[in-house]
């Protein structure tokens, strides 16, 4: 990949009509699993028990010629004996048989097929050729592909769990407002169970393995389009389309999307890895460093870092410059947040003199320049936490406040009224990024999210959260071209 001089001219729709032509794929009424298995645990058995333990509402067909029923449902020899066209197929066949399948599904008028077989471009010469014959049935034919060598699709809102990870076990993730998508399979599937653990929904989830024809960089667009998506989030380990990379990435900053993207490779070993994986031209580093600053994308470094910045970008407030105002109840963690903002580049710009003066005849011994400083004494006088947040808003100065509780916030007599208090400045300083830097159990933790502020543990990573936010809000009002836009099927 490329750097164009002004790619940003290049973010017209690709040819392909992504918005229809996926739809199918990411919410299908009808599904064929071709390799379907009796048995739950198997690659073959796992979507179907899925989407039955998920309560799919759209056709389920298992295609087995061995087999009158698999898991209670009827069963058909071959794709064409299926009654309908379906939306989607899942092929879990061995390698060999993969293209011949493949050919018999676009015959049957199959609008999309998920491959989950490997044994393509990753692993032969002959593998190669098998692939390109996969990639020629989606050239020259209506049906779109993902894969091969991936671990599959899901829609969480409608149950559709086209999916053999067996993370699904661990927690089913619940719809939301984040769409993931990601060329590994087995990384995607451990975003996507860190994610739902951690309370973050994913509504769509893609894994394009060897990208024979959907991709990372169409996805993303799909994503951008989509009015139910508000977050994007994405792995990859090289990008071969450039052109639809740009015009994504252009979607998604017009639409006001934030895209948080872990593309990997950034060394010759990892860049070596990566061709060894999934085939995947890594590119150069420095190439994607300056796209990703061009289209403001958050490029995240590890698993922590994307779902940190996604999770919190999920709350919707992106602030409009890179003033913080920190409080804390001890002046060493107010150092650690003061120490991490600058390193980052925000701004931790000192309360007005008046504003010092008034909260010094409140507490005479505690800091309120910035960070603000209230101490222990919050436990006898909780109006400290409310003055406190009140003056600091009223400056009009700071457009995030990241505040430290620890355990205070979550204890039972405090609970209550701090959480109001985060709630009412909320509502009267919606544009205010407000983070909670507390440690308490899951239902403490929601009553603070329920009040519009994103919860960290560690006030570092609230503080990373404030940099990355506030790089968003500056994409976002930078000038975009315009970009023709049609929705997808929701």
């Amino acid at each position: 990949m490329t750097h164009a001089e002004d790619s940003d001219q290049m973010a017209a729709v690709q040819p392909n009509d992504v918005e229809d032509t996926l739809a199918p794929l990411l919410n299908p009424g009808s599904v064929a699993i071709i390799g379907a298995s009796d048995n739950p645990a198997r690659i073959g058995g796992r979507p179907l028990r899925y989407m039955r333990d998920a309560g799919f509402n759209g056709r389920i067909y298992p295609v087995n010629p061995n087999r009158e029923s698999v898991q209670e449902i009827p069963a058909f020899a071959t794709i064409a004996e299926v009654p309908e066209p379906v939306d989607t197929a899942i092929i879990a066949v061995p390698a060999r048989a993969v293209v011949d399948t493949a050919e018999a599904c676009a015959a049957a008028n199959v609008k999309a097929a998920i491959i989950f077989s490997a044994g393509f471009a990753e692993m032969s010469d002959d593998g190669r050729r098998r692939q390109d014959a996969l990639a020629a049935i989606a050239r020259t034919t209506p049906m779109r592909i993902v894969g091969p060598n991936c671990l599959g699709v899901y829609n969480s809102a409608t149950g559709f769990f086209g999916t053999f990870t067996s993370t699904i076990e661990a927690g089913r993730p619940t719809p939301g407002r984040v769409g993931l998508v990601s060329q590994s399979g087995a990384y995607g599937s451990h975003l996507s169970l860190i994610a739902t653990l951690r309370g973050i929904g994913i509504r769509f989830w893609v894994t394009t393995g060897n990208e024979c024809d959907v991709d990372v960089a169409e996805t993303i667009g799909w994503l951008a389009r989509h009015p139910d998506i508000s977050v994007i989030v994405a792995y990859a380990e090289g990008v071969c389309d450039r052109d639809r990379l740009f015009a994504s990435l252009a979607l998604a900053r017009a639409r006001g999307k934030p895209v948080i993207f872990q593309k990997v490779g950034r060394t010759d070993v990892g860049a070596a890895a990566a061709r060894t994986h999934t085939a995947a031209l890594a590119g150069t580093d420095a190439v994607y460093d300056g796209v990703f600053r061009q289209y403001g994308v958050h490029r995240a470094r590890d698993t922590e870092e994307m779902l940190d910045v996604a999770y919190a970008a999920t709350f919707g407030t992106f602030p409009a410059s890179r003033r913080v105002g920190l409080m804390t109840i001890s002046g060493g963690v107010g150092v650690q947040m003061a120490d991490e903002a600058v390193e980052r580049g925000l701004e931790v710009t000192p309360m007005s003199a008046a504003a010092q003066a008034r909260l010094k005849t409140l507490l005479p011994y505690a800091s309120p320049r910035n960070p603000v400083d209230i101490t222990a004494q919050a436990f006898n006088d909780l109006t400290l936490v409310t003055t406190n947040l009140d003056v600091m808003l009223a400056e009009g100065t700071y457009d995030a406040i990241v505040a430290f509780f620890t355990f205070v916030a979550a204890a039972k007599a405090m609970v209550g009224p701090i959480s109001e208090t985060f709630r009412e400045a909320k509502r009267r300083h919606p544009n205010c990024l407000l983070i909670m830097s507390i440690v308490g159990p899951p239902d403490i933790v929601r009553r603070y999210e329920e009040a519009g502020c994103p919860v960290f543990e560690d006030p570092a990573r609230a503080v990373r959260v404030v940099d990355a936010l506030s790089r968003f809000s500056e994409a976002f009002a930078r000038h975009t071209p315009p970009v023709a836009l049609t929705a997808p099927a929701p």
